[in-house]
């Protein structure tokens, strides 16, 4: 790929645009091949574009009516044009040469470092400190496993691919240009106190808009030229995974997977955390798309010492609440391997109100928290007002304009940011330790033939699972026990005992109605009987259960209790709905009392009448068995009233 310079970013996004959309139209006119033939794409753009688009070419192809891939590589350039044109603010940077000793200065660039001194800086100078980041880490004896749960198939995307977390590309054009090591970035424009950057903040800077000019233009074009070899790799690894995940989502439902790119907001909160974490070594970074939409992880970390070879993993959300916390961690299979950052985590993370030590809280020194509790405005009264109150540390941050070449960092309490990277790195250690020990107590692999585990379960049958054994001693139809793990709003998280977990819908529960609320039914640790209904689509599924099954199926009766067309019976109220009342006839046997059939100057009059649990007497006007429905009528007195 040839250099950009700073003046040719404009041209070269432009011409990346252009290129990406004839592709996208030659994929969907089928002449893909030929496209790629007669445009030089390596030699515009390097080998991991014209990767992505080589792979479509054996990749399985499926309707797209609803034009998901066309959406989300229209916002997937949309976020290559923000990372290289969104500059809000833009700040004068001086570079410095930082000494380093050691095996860090064997890996410096042996072409002495390009020093500017500024004139405001000479008579200030600052303390150089070697911040160089840590070293390699040796080779982990005991790769990651059974990680890749979301959908079937998920843990084929990263395996397959050249360099499986897809960021050696990156890492090699960071290394080969600037080494990062040996330079810093001095801004001292209107600040109080001179701030010193690495490489990699300065890139990450453009994702609030903040720009840097330098006074040598040669490195103001390195730095640009890096920032569009960023760009385009993150592009291209985000097509590739594209690629690989759209014949899986198409064969859903239409409609039944929202858009594969998160929103502004839900970025800018991964990319606050990225930035606190990495505010003294480089530690973190966002996650590609298939990890960030198949496998629940928004963030990788990576600590010295920590043996988990692509970093553990980390889900983010700013939802304050113990509830908001508890629902994040339903949706994602084995929570315990991760780090689920939220500000009701944070805030039982510390010492609170002379409470005694639990798990979760992080060892910490006593100093950090009197820091801690000095930094907020007021002292919070409860754990749900300290969630809320460090929830909108970080929205405000956010949300604030950028003053700072640090970006909304800056705006974050330095001991809150303390707290969050303790948290952080206590949590990527304590995940992986049971990831480990669930790999050697429960978890069951096949070794691929370099020697790492493999991400799928064994299928050889004389090792099978513990799920298939299972299956194998309860088949369908069978009544197991079960303790429920988690409520969810559309279905619950059942133990079955021996590392098997269960799932049963909110449909599942009862016969009378599918909109039941499964918390009216299921608390969370008791115990209950289920009907054994399923395995899944794959060993990687949970175990189908029903309880409406526990019982006959109230439809199945011949004649329902007597119930015939034109009959008048009476019946309790079960609910009210905008469109009608659902009335139950006969026990979970239900009827719809359709708005439409009741006359237009008594609605009011009957929703006040007939509140929940209230009886009325109705006509049936139809019944359809075989879909569960009857339709009904007020009855003629109650019409007359």
């Amino acid at each position: 790929m040839p250099r950009v310079r700073v003046r040719e970013l404009d041209q070269f996004f432009r011409d990346l645009r252009e290129t990406v959309l004839a592709l996208e139209q030659a994929y969907v006119q089928g002449t893909l091949a030929e496209q790629l033939k007669h445009m030089a794409i390596e030699s515009r753009f390097g080998n991991g574009l014209a990767r992505s688009y080589r792979f479509l070419l054996k990749a399985s192809r499926l309707p797209d009516p609803e034009g998901l891939r066309r959406n989300t590589v229209h916002a997937l350039l949309d976020q290559t044009r923000d990372e290289l044109f969104e500059t809000d603010i833009w700040f004068h940077a001086d570079i410095q040469a930082v000494p380093v000793t050691g095996e860090s200065a064997s890996q410096a660039n042996p072409t002495p470092a390009t020093t500017v001194s500024a004139p405001d800086l000479e008579s200030n100078s600052l303390d150089v400190v070697d911040t160089s980041p840590p070293p390699e880490l040796a080779p982990i004896p005991v790769p990651e496993g059974n990680m890749d749960y979301e959908l079937e198939g998920a843990d084929t995307i990263l395996a397959e691919e050249d360099g499986v977390d897809g960021r050696e590309d990156v890492t090699e054009v960071l290394e080969d240009l600037v080494p990062v090591s040996s330079l810093r970035y001095v801004v001292s424009q209107g600040l109080a106190t001179p701030v010193s950057l690495r490489l990699d903040q300065v890139l990450a800077a453009r994702s609030w808009g903040v720009g840097f000019f330098f006074n040598d233009m040669e490195e103001t074009d390195r730095v640009a030229d890096l920032r569009a070899r960023l760009a385009l790799e993150h592009l291209a690894r985000d097509l590739l995974d594209l690629s690989r995940m759209l014949p899986r989502l198409l064969r859903g439902k239409p409609g039944q997977y929202p858009p594969l790119v998160p929103p502004r907001f839900s970025r800018a909160a991964e990319q606050l955390i990225v930035d606190i974490v990495n505010e003294h070594e480089a530690n973190a970074s966002l996650s590609r798309l298939c990890e960030d939409y198949l496998q629940k992880t928004d963030l990788r970390v990576r600590f010295p010492g920590l043996q988990r070879r692509r970093g553990a993993r980390v889900q983010v959300t700013l939802g304050p609440t113990q509830s908001h916390h508890q629902q994040k961690i339903d949706t994602i299979r084995n929570p315990d391997h991760f780090v689920i950052l939220s500000p009701w985590a944070l805030a039982t993370a510390i010492p609170h109100f002379g409470s005694q030590a639990t798990g979760n809280q992080v060892p910490m020194d006593h100093d950090l928290v009197r820091r801690f509790w000095r930094s907020l405005s007021g002292q919070p009264a409860s754990l749900e007002s300290l969630a809320y109150t460090i929830r909108g540390i970080l929205h405000t941050a956010i949300h604030s304009p950028i003053l700072d070449p640090r970006g909304p960092l800056a705006l974050v309490p330095e001991a809150v940011r303390e707290l969050i990277r303790a948290w952080v790195k206590h949590e990527a250690f304590r995940s992986t330790s049971a990831m480990r020990e669930w790999e050697e107590t429960q978890g069951e692999f096949f070794r691929r033939s370099d020697g790492r585990l493999g991400t799928r379960p064994l299928l050889n049958p004389k090792a099978p699972s513990a799920l298939k054994r299972f299956l194998e001693a309860n088949p369908v139809g069978s009544r197991v026990l079960g303790r429920v793990h988690a409520v969810g709003p559309r279905s619950a998280i059942i133990d079955l005992g021996n590392a098997v977990l269960g799932k049963i819908s909110r449909e599942e529960i009862s016969w009378s109605t599918t909109q039941a609320k499964l918390k009216l039914f299921l608390n969370e640790g008791q115990e209950y009987e289920f009907v054994v209904t399923g395995g899944g689509r794959s060993t990687l599924d949970l175990v189908d259960l029903s309880r409406k099954r526990l019982q006959p199926d109230p439809w199945a009766a011949e004649d329902l209790g007597g119930l015939t067309l034109q009959k008048s019976v009476s019946g309790r109220v079960q609910s009210q709905t905008p469109f009608g009342l659902f009335v139950e006839l006969r026990p979970d046997v239900v009827g719809l009392l359709h708005r439409s059939t009741i006359p237009d100057g008594i609605h009011e009059t009957v929703w006040k009448l007939y509140p929940k649990d209230a009886t009325i007497e109705v006509t049936v006007l139809a019944m359809d068995l075989d879909n569960r429905r009857i339709s009904l009528a007020l009855a003629p007195k109650v019409s007359a009233t």
